[in-house]
């Protein structure tokens, strides 16, 4: 019987990280490290290729991963920029330590070790982080890509690229919508995901919806499960792919995945913080909504 809580191969959660410093909701924040936060609490060993600055932001993203037991091997710090600073169209206009984040032996050795490496399009934003990501996908092809918002004030060739042979492909439905408006107008939203999965040789898409709900593309095959939360915080939306990834790379079927997935991201809504901490059996005993 195969365990759900065993995921044997590293994930690679590469790219940016911000530290999010204002109000109530002060803390880490950035594609990768969510993923690689709860990645963790899932039972996996995730990789976290990131840079910060050496500033008390950057001081507080270490501590934080250092609390929670990240492998720290490629996790770098930048002496002249300072950490990330959350919010679009900050991203790509001010110099911030994640831009420059690089690859080296230590990120890319033991291929066959790696399961997926994880990153989203913000990388692609400046030459150094973008060149570090198109090495990394030479280095271990079966990669996994958020397609951040405003995907369209990026370079369409890099995001072509990154696309190419992705093995799993997460976005919303807007960004579904706008970058698919790129290459021909669709009608059905059906159509621009098979669209983007012939396109590219991107076996699994999946899209968050508007109320908070998910529809997974299998290989051809539709499982949709709908939300009840026009106003669902998008990092919430998020960690249904992180259950999701978790269940899928420990070889749990995609219905299994799917369930599990609904009730973490149900568990972590009640909760009402994104890095609460928890272990698999609490989301396996953990009475979702109906």
């Amino acid at each position: 019987m195969k365990d759900p809580h065993n995921i044997a191969q590293r994930v690679i959660c590469f790219g940016e990280s911000f530290w999010h410093a204002s109000g109530p909701a002060s803390g880490p924040l950035g594609f990768p490290v969510m993923m690689a936060y709860h990645l963790k609490m899932l039972g996996a060993d995730p990789l976290l290729v990131t840079k910060v600055g050496l500033d008390e932001q950057g001081k507080k993203m270490i501590r934080f991963v250092e609390a929670i037991q990240l492998n720290t091997d490629c996790f770098q710090i930048d002496y002249d920029y300072p950490t990330g600073v959350a919010g679009f169209p900050h991203y790509g206009r001010k110099r911030e330590a994640w831009h420059s984040v690089t690859t080296d032996e230590t990120c890319c050795r033991n291929k066959d070790d790696v399961s997926l490496v994880l990153h989203s399009t913000l990388p692609l934003l400046q030459a150094t982080s973008r060149a570090s990501l198109f090495v990394l996908k030479e280095q271990h092809p079966r990669h996994l890509i958020y397609v951040a918002p405003h995907v369209t004030a990026l370079s369409k060739e890099a995001v072509q690229r990154s696309l190419e042979g992705a093995h799993m492909l997460y976005l919303h439905i807007r960004e579904l919508e706008e970058m698919t408006g790129w290459f021909a107008p669709f009608a059905a939203f059906n159509d621009r995901i098979t669209f983007l999965q012939h396109m590219f040789r991107i076996p699994y898409v999946v899209v968050s919806l508007e109320d908070g709900g998910h529809c997974i593309n299998a290989q051809g095959i539709t499982h949709t499960v709908h939300g009840n939360n026009p106003a669902s915080d998008p990092a919430v939306s998020m960690i249904f792919l992180a259950g999701f990834l978790s269940q899928y790379l420990s070889g749990m079927s995609i219905e299994q995945a799917v369930r599990f997935a609904t009730k973490l991201q149900q568990f972590i809504s009640h909760k009402g913080d994104v890095f609460t901490p928890y272990n698999s059996d609490r989301i396996t005993c953990f009475k979702e909504d109906r």
